[in-house]
């Protein structure tokens, strides 16, 4: 991904998506780029890093692959609490520790869950599965 960008390189970026008219979301400051054929809010699948080398930043993996990787988590636990959810979720992606970033990208993940259907969290913080 681009890192880093001034002001009107990000202005010809922008223009570029609109002219292309590619799906794009937002976590936070970051924008993801979406392939022209793709709809974000249908998007499935997430992807896991085998190994140190190849494991991405947290920044760079979008909320709808942190709440499929919650979808699937929950499918197999049934439920759990909110703060565990978000460890496991953090592990799938290979963070063994939850900083802050990372926490708040898998509560964001765990909402986006709730959001698309895949999870619901009761007033006691627990989550549970929806099929």
């Amino acid at each position: 991904g681009i890192m880093r960008v001034g002001p009107r390189v990000e202005e010809i970026i922008d223009r570029m998506i609109l002219r292309l008219k590619l799906p794009s979301t937002k976590s936070g400051d970051v924008k993801f780029i979406w392939a022209k054929d793709m709809n974000p809010e249908e998007y499935d699948e997430y992807r896991v890093s085998s190994g140190e080398e190849d494991k991405r930043l947290m920044a760079d993996i979008c909320v709808q692959e942190v709440s499929n990787a919650v979808r699937d988590i929950l499918a197999n636990q049934i439920g759990m609490s909110k703060e565990d959810l978000a460890r496991e979720t953090a592990k799938v992606f290979g963070f063994q520790r939850a900083g802050s970033q990372i926490e708040q990208l898998a509560c964001a993940g765990i909402a986006a869950a709730a959001d698309r259907g895949f999870a619901f969290i009761s007033d006691d913080g627990r989550v549970s599965y929806c099929d």
